[in-house]
């Protein structure tokens, strides 16, 4: 297995690990974010780390891309989105997360980012 392959596993087995310290939020300032903008139309950050891991428990998309952003390159390889559908989203939320813990046996990814997504 090429080494995206394996970070994509491990993402995936930490969203449906049903261990609550294996998703987290990056940090307290993504939180905040989160919490504050209206565009996210009131859903918490608790409730988005619950409808993600049960987006993808449920078969739901997750997606991987390389990093390319200057800013992020000498942070990680790969970053994953998960486009998740929600009342309220004509295009659905948009959740940014990364692995943060290549641990095999108990893999952690943390939350960085939610917004309405765009076409």
């Amino acid at each position: 297995m090429d080494d995206a392959a394996r970070q994509f596993d491990l993402v995936t087995r930490a969203l449906k690990s049903g261990l609550s310290n294996c998703v987290e939020w990056i940090d307290d300032k993504a939180r905040l974010r989160v919490r504050n903008d209206v565009a996210v139309q009131g859903l918490t950050p608790e409730y988005i780390k619950r409808i993600l891991i049960d987006f993808v428990r449920q078969g739901g998309a997750l997606e991987q891309f390389s990093e390319q952003r200057e800013r992020w390159k000498g942070r990680r390889d790969y970053w994953y989105r998960a486009i998740i559908p929600h009342e309220g989203f004509h295009h659905g939320l948009f959740v940014e997360l990364e692995l943060t813990d290549d641990d095999p046996d108990v893999p952690m990814v943390s939350l960085l980012n939610a917004h309405p997504a765009t076409p």
